[in-house]
C-alpha cells in the first residue's frame, strides 16, 4: 500500500469516527432541547397574569432528525428575549411565551412546521435557520400573514417571498462579495478553488457570489468542485483541488463538512489557505482537529464584539443558562429576532398580522446584540456587517 493510499484509508476511518461523534452530539443536543421544551410546558414561572393568557411566538427548529447545535442555541436566545420582554411588562397585558415547532431537519418538515404554527395561531415566527428550510416554510407563513423573522437564512430569495418575511442576518450576496474582497485584499490570494454542497441552496448561492466577485476583483477560480451533504469522505475532491495548485480553498459548507475537508486537505498535503462562509461554528474543530487552525470564516456576531448590548447579553446568557460562554451567533440572532417581533407587537398594540408586520417594517435603529436594525423594502436589515474570524489553537478569534 502506497503512502497516499494509507493516508486516504486513515482519513476514511477518521471521517467515520467523526460521524459517530456527530451522531452522539446530535442525539445529546436534541435531548437537551426536548428537556427544555418539556420543562417549559410543565413549570411556567409565576406571573400576575392569568394562566394560559399569553402571546405565543413560534420558533421553527430541528428537534429530531439531523439536529444542529445552532438550533439549541437559537431556542436559548429566543427564551432569553422572551424573559426580557416579560420583565418589562410583556404586551397587551399579557406575557410572551415560546412555542417550538419541529422541522425534522428537512425541507418538507419545515413546511409542515409552518402549517402547525399557522394552526396554533402564533403571533409571529422566528426561523427556520437554514436557507433551504426557510424557503420551504416562508410561503406558508406569507400566505397566512404570519410575521416571520428568520435569524440565519442568508439566501436572497427568502425575503423576496413576501412582505411578511424578514431576516435578522445579512445575505449571501453581501457576504460573498465581502469574503472575495477579504481573500484578495487581506489574505493576498489570487488563485482559488471553490467547493460547494450541490444539494444545499445556501452553498450554491454563496459559492456563486464568491466566485463572481473573486473573478471581478482580478482573482482566478481554477476549479469548482461539488460534493453532497451526506458525504463523509473527501479524498477525491481534495486530490482534484490539489491538482489545480490553488493558493486558496473556499468552502461554501457547514460545520462538519468544512472541518472534514480541511482535515483531509492537510492530510494530503494541499498547500493553500482556507476560507468559508457563515455556515460553520466553533465545533468545526471537533471534526477537523488542529488542521482547522488558520481557517478563516464569516460570522454575524462574536463574543468580543464590544457594545453595551453585546456585553449585557453575554453576561445574562452566562448567568441564566450556567454556561461559560455564548453558544455562537445563532443565539444572538434569534434573541434579536424575538425582541424585534415583541417590540413590534407592543407598538402595534395588536396581534393582527398586518399591523405587526407594518411595525416590523418601520423598525428604526433598534439596538440589537448583533447590530442596529432598520429594514429595507425587501425585509433585509440595513447595514449589517460581517465579522471575519480565524481558528487559533482551536478557538475562533476575530481577525483585526
Amino acid at each position: 500500500m502506497s503512502k497516499l493510499q494509507m493516508k486516504v484509508l486513515i482519513g476514511l476511518l477518521l471521517a467515520l469516527s467523526m460521524t459517530s461523534f456527530e451522531l452522539y452530539s446530535q442525539i445529546k443536543n436534541g435531548y437537551e432541547i426536548k428537556k427544555r421544551v418539556e420543562a417549559e410546558e410543565g413549570s411556567a414561572k409565576p406571573s400576575d397574569k392569568k394562566e394560559g393568557d399569553k402571546i405565543e411566538l413560534g420558533i421553527i427548529l430541528t428537534l429530531s432528525g439531523v439536529t444542529s447545535a445552532k438550533d439549541n442555541g437559537a431556542l436559548l436566545g429566543a427564551e432569553l428575549a422572551v424573559e426580557k420582554l416579560n420583565s418589562e411588562g410583556g404586551a397587551l397585558g399579557k406575557d410572551f411565551s415560546i412555542v417550538t415547532f419541529d422541522n425534522r431537519g428537512t425541507q418538507l418538515g419545515s413546511r409542515d412546521a409552518a402549517k402547525k404554527a399557522v394552526e396554533r395561531k402564533v403571533a409571529g415566527v422566528i426561523g427556520p435557520e437554514r436557507s433551504s428550510y426557510a424557503l420551504s416554510a416562508a410561503p406558508v407563513l406569507q400566505e397566512n400573514k404570519i410575521p416571520t423573522i428568520t435569524h440565519l437564512a442568508t439566501h436572497k430569495d427568502v425575503t423576496r417571498i413576501g412582505d411578511y418575511i424578514f431576516r435578522a442576518c445579512y445575505t449571501d450576496e453581501y457576504q460573498g462579495a465581502e469574503l472575495a474582497k477579504h481573500a484578495i485584499d487581506t489574505m493576498g490570494t489570487s488563485k482559488a478553488v471553490v467547493l460547494r454542497m450541490v444539494d444545499e441552496d445556501y452553498s450554491l448561492e454563496l459559492s456563486r457570489y464568491f466566485k463572481d466577485n473573486y473573478e471581478a476583483l482580478g482573482g482566478e477560480v481554477v476549479w469548482v468542485g461539488d460534493y453532497k451533504s451526506k458525504d463523509i469522505e473527501y479524498s477525491d475532491i481534495v486530490l482534484k483541488a490539489k491538482e489545480a495548485k490553488p493558493d486558496l480553498i473556499f468552502i461554501a459548507g457547514y460545520t462538519k463538512d468544512v472541518g472534514l475537508i480541511v482535515r483531509k486537505a492537510r492530510d494530503l498535503e494541499l498547500d493553500a489557505r482556507f476560507l468559508s462562509g457563515d455556515g460553520i461554528e466553533s465545533t468545526a474543530y471537533n471534526f477537523g482537529g488542529p488542521a482547522v487552525n488558520g481557517l478563516r470564516s464569516a460570522t454575524h456576531w462574536h463574543e468580543d464584539v464590544d457594545s453595551k448590548e453585546s456585553r449585557e447579553f453575554k453576561a445574562k446568557y452566562v448567568q441564566e443558562f450556567k454556561k461559560s460562554a455564548v453558544d455562537g451567533e445563532s443565539v444572538a440572532l434569534s434573541y434579536d429576532a424575538t425582541m424585534i417581533i415583541g417590540e413590534a407587537i407592543r407598538r402595534s398594540k395588536s396581534l393582527d398580522g398586518e399591523a405587526v408586520k407594518r411595525e416590523i417594517s418601520s423598525t428604526d435603529n433598534f439596538k440589537g446584540v448583533t447590530g442596529v436594525y432598520s429594514f429595507n423594502q425587501n425585509g433585509d436589515p440595513l447595514g449589517k456587517k460581517m465579522i471575519i474570524t480565524e481558528f487559533k489553537n482551536g478557538k475562533r478569534e476575530v481577525v483585526k
